[in-house]
């Protein structure tokens, strides 16, 4: 019954809104646009909406030039058109709008190469005393995001803001000083400022503390309040809360598990236009995460995600494509989803990419534009990136050939605690490719790799071992390695000890093993270890019967 007024109230308030409207009043027109637009109070019609949006921006009202604006930039009930957002933004200032300098400097800085003129922009509002531009800008400077890296100086732009009582500030620098991160972390007073901004009325900072008590963030805090704050926020309409409170529950990650209910939040979030929330239900279908694995819907979910600008989502259709893991739609289509997420500055894309095109994995083969990416990889701290290029350098892959710069990339990564470099680099020791190494110091890197449990390693080792290649023989502990790698789901080395078992080289002949452990890699894809089964059966080195096939299924 209480529904009924609230509906005629609702249409009798379009009613006026539309007549206001007509009559020429710009700030009713714009109103009309943007409801149309969302769908708020008013049934959606966003092709309506953008024209009375339009209109009121061109008869010169301030508001409506900064709502298109955004909203071009953003793709938010519009087409995504980045440069006429910046031209509608940049009226908006003309026209005195200080909020509209904090619209367009951080869209510059994240969406597009013109950094230095976002940056411009926000410093201009910041000096307006624009409180978000503050807080935009001061977070940017503690994470070196599209500006030169100061803490100190981001530290203090947003506790100028907070003593404006911006609930934004409160929020940013609460969750920063709980994380420790880019500023001394003192989980007392970020605790403060995330409990100030929540007596405010912010739900996303109810979402942040509760989020962060179930990661065990607040050790003093029981877990059950955190699951509440995420509740309570989620029931507000706060999407990210809807979001971490799904995919704990379908988890079962610090709350009780409720995949159901989890699934529900989940969807909660994604209709409601979380492109996270698409891209958290996207890979759990497309891997079968406690749900029942779809690789449709799963893509579908993962491409909505990717076109709202989810970089996440877009490197996760990249390669999965590229690998062969989920169906192209269209030629190329990997490839197109991986650079996009590349030129987000996605540091793990810019890597794939790289060394993709140095490889000419399944992307045309380009080692210039390969090295180009990985060293954009680097510049970002790529650890990865710098593992990727080192080893190609001093394998001869790249346009870049001094193998002492790759042997200097793999140092770094060491030092970042990378273990495919320290395997890469002790491997290249003992094999005497990096002049003026000691091979006991490459032996002992891929020592420390395999007991590191790396599984290349625990393979290198084990052969070399075997054979005495670079290093003393040492049959019964190469085998161990060779078998420690098979455990750890290495087909190379299922395939190396499966060999060597058949003919008796390096180890006793064992034929039923080994053919087993041939079989065994070649039905998992391995072409080397198919091509040693064709040869031997070929040669009769192998008497194929159908009940050694048998007993490994």
């Amino acid at each position: 019954m209480s529904q009924q007024p609230i509906n005629l109230m609702a249409k009798e308030g379009e009613k006026w809104l539309r007549r206001a409207a007509t009559a020429g009043h710009l700030p009713a027109l714009y109103e009309l646009g943007w409801r149309l637009l969302d769908g708020s109070g008013i049934n959606r019609n966003q092709m309506e909406g953008e024209k009375c949006v339009r209109q009121a921006a061109e008869a010169g009202y301030i508001y409506a030039m900064r709502g298109l604006g955004w909203r071009l930039f953003d793709g938010v009930g519009v087409k995504v058109d980045q440069e006429e957002g910046e031209h509608w933004l940049k009226k908006a200032i003309e026209a005195g709008h200080v909020e509209a300098m904090n619209d367009l400097g951080w869209r510059l800085i994240d969406y597009t190469t013109k950094k230095e003129e976002g940056a411009q922009w926000l410093k201009k509002a910041v000096d307006a005393g624009n409180v978000g531009a503050m807080v935009n800008l001061g977070w940017r400077l503690i994470d070196g995001k599209g500006v030169p890296q100061n803490p100190t100086e981001g530290q203090n732009l947003i506790l100028r803001a907070i003593e404006m009582d911006s609930v934004y500030g409160m929020r940013e620098l609460g969750w920063r000083f709980l994380d420790g991160a880019g500023v001394r972390q003192n989980i007392e007073e970020g605790e403060l400022l995330l409990r100030k901004a929540m007596t405010m009325g912010d739900m996303r900072a109810m979402y942040y503390l509760g989020f962060r008590i179930l990661d065990g963030k607040l050790p003093h805090m029981n877990p059950k309040e955190g699951e509440r704050f995420l509740r309570t926020a989620a029931e507000a309409g706060e999407i990210g809360a809807m979001r971490a409170l799904g995919w704990r529950l379908v988890d079962g990650y610090g709350v009780e598990q409720n995949i159901e209910e989890g699934k529900n939040w989940l969807y909660k979030a994604a209709d409601a236009g979380d492109e996270i929330a698409m891209y958290e239900l996207g890979w759990r279908f497309v891997e079968g995460k406690n749900l029942n694995q779809d690789m449709e819907e799963g893509k579908r979910w993962l491409k909505k995600s990717a076109i709202l600008g989810d970089a996440y989502a877009m490197y996760y259709l990249g390669w999965s494509m590229l690998s062969q893991e989920i169906t192209e739609d269209e030629p190329n289509e990997g490839e197109k989803w991986l650079r996009l997420a590349a030129k987000l500055e996605y540091t793990s894309a810019m890597c794939q990419l790289g060394w993709r095109l140095i490889d000419g994995d399944g992307i045309k083969k380009d080692p210039t534009e390969g090295e180009k990416w990985l060293r954009k990889a680097i510049a970002h701290q790529s650890v990865a990136a710098m593992c990727e290029l080192g080893w190609r350098i001093i394998e001869g892959m790249t346009p870049t050939t001094d193998r002492a710069e790759g042997a200097k990339l793999l140092r770094q990564a060491m030092l970042n605690k990378d273990t495919k470099a320290i395997y890469c680099l002790g491997l290249f020791i003992v094999d005497g490719k990096i002049d003026g190494e000691d091979p006991a110091e490459g032996e002992k890197l891929l020592r420390q790799a395999a007991d590191l449990e790396y599984p290349m390693a625990m393979k290198a080792l084990g052969w070399r071992l075997l054979d005495g290649k670079g290093m003393e023989q040492n049959i019964e502990e190469g085998e161990k390695w060779l078998r420690l790698a098979i455990k750890a789901g290495n087909l190379d080395a299922m395939y190396e000890l499966g060999w060597r078992l058949v003919d008796g080289v390096s180890l006793r002949k064992n034929m039923s093993e080994g053919e087993k452990l041939l079989i065994e890699a070649a039905e998992k894809g391995h072409p080397d270890a198919m091509y040693a089964l064709a040869i031997r059966y070929l040669d009769g080195t192998i008497h194929y019967t159908s009940e050694v096939k048998g007993n490994l299924h």
